[in-house]
């Protein structure tokens, strides 16, 4: 993490677990700050906060911090030839209009997350935030069933993911165009695999579990079953 402000000079690690009702242990803090590993995003804003520092620039540099892992990690698998290759694929790919699939925009959800740091799926949950009743936009069961390839996401999903990965407004929209056009192409074709129909668990998004989900590359179907559960 990066030194402290003056004020945190003065606190142990033990004070700012206290001064953090204790959501982590002095322990954790400790590690946190030894350099040795990019913390948690939670214990990074609690580490920040007991320390008054500025909560956006050290998100910036957790972000920073967690790409450059994630960089170092993609890079160990590529020749090195070919990892410049391999980055000019990659960024052409979250250009919206060259997405002509599902699959293509799974890519896309990958490569993102991958540039924030690679968020575990409760934090990405936590940064979709929630609906104003009170439901998680982005529900950790729903993303990992479609960062693993086997759904496409609804449109919502979509939308919650690309605000998580601090798109702007405009950048937003043209995601939803992308999906848009997508499911125009895709909603006539038949399924090659079977649906997935699933009730939503307590707490979470009804709507995202009641979506019939297709295999990558075919549309987001509804099934009568799926329509008499509303």
């Amino acid at each position: 993490m990066a030194p402290r402000p003056a004020r945190a000079q003065r606190l142990t690690y033990a004070a700012m677990a206290k001064l953090t009702n204790h959501e982590f242990t002095a322990s954790a803090f400790s590690r946190g700050a030894s350099g040795r590993v990019v913390p948690t995003r939670r214990l990074m804003l609690a580490f920040t906060a007991a320390c008054g520092a500025d909560p956006d620039e050290a998100l910036r540099m957790w972000t920073a911090a967690r790409r450059a892992r994630e960089d170092r990690r993609r890079r160990a698998g590529i020749s090195p030839e070919f990892q410049d290759l391999a980055k000019t694929v990659r960024s052409a790919l979250l250009h919206p209009e060259n997405v002509d699939s599902f699959g293509q925009l799974h890519s896309v959800m990958i490569e993102m997350r991958a540039r924030r740091g690679q968020p575990p799926l409760n934090e990405l949950q936590a940064m979709a935030g929630c609906a104003p009743d009170g439901r998680y936009r982005l529900p950790k069961s729903s993303l990992s069933v479609i960062l693993r390839g086997e759904a496409v996401p609804s449109r919502e999903h979509l939308t919650a993911f690309m605000e998580a990965m601090n798109v702007s407004p405009s950048g937003v929209r043209r995601w939803q165009e992308v999906w848009d056009k997508l499911s125009r192409k895709t909603t006539t074709r038949p399924l090659t695999a079977p649906a997935k129909v699933t009730s939503a668990p307590p707490g979470e998004d009804p709507v995202g579990h009641r979506t019939v989900y297709a295999r990558v590359g075919l549309g987001p179907q509804t099934t009568s079953a799926s329509r008499a559960s509303r």
